[in-house]
């Protein structure tokens, strides 16, 4: 039995102190922003680690400034912007992981490490949000 398979056999690799949500560098994941777990960004963040990171990053500064909405509706129209936007950003993204502004840190699949490559990664977060929002 593989007790670590919620982190793809690799918790040295994948931290989520949840044991629930894989994550991607220092901004992708579900309650992973700035290279801390929870619902906030940290006070002194860690950057992004490459590009993909980066559209993560800006989705997350957007939730964050949904803060200051006035009303349910108000936030779910500043949500769904802040998706679609980070929707845009991965679609901006080069084919190529190495055309990218800041290349990607893990552009090949590596068998030994079980380790999803950032293009699954785009792809995964593309999925999602397109299906959140039909």
């Amino acid at each position: 039995m593989n007790t670590y398979l919620y982190a793809r056999a690799n918790p040295l690799r994948y931290i989520d102190p949840t044991g629930l949500f894989e994550m991607y560098g220092n901004w992708g994941g579900a309650n992973w922003s700035g290279g801390a777990s929870g619902p906030n960004i940290p006070q002194n963040p860690r950057p992004p680690i490459d590009s993909l990171d980066a559209c993560f990053m800006a989705h997350d500064y957007c939730y964050a400034s949904m803060g200051s909405c006035s009303s349910k509706d108000a936030r779910q129209t500043r949500e769904k912007a802040c998706d679609l936007a980070l929707l845009q950003c991965l679609t901006n993204l080069p084919s190529n992981t190495s055309d990218w502004s800041m290349p990607a840190q893990n552009p090949v699949y590596d068998r030994n490490q079980h380790s999803p490559t950032a293009d699954w990664w785009r792809s995964e977060a593309q999925s999602w949000f397109q299906r959140k929002w039909r």
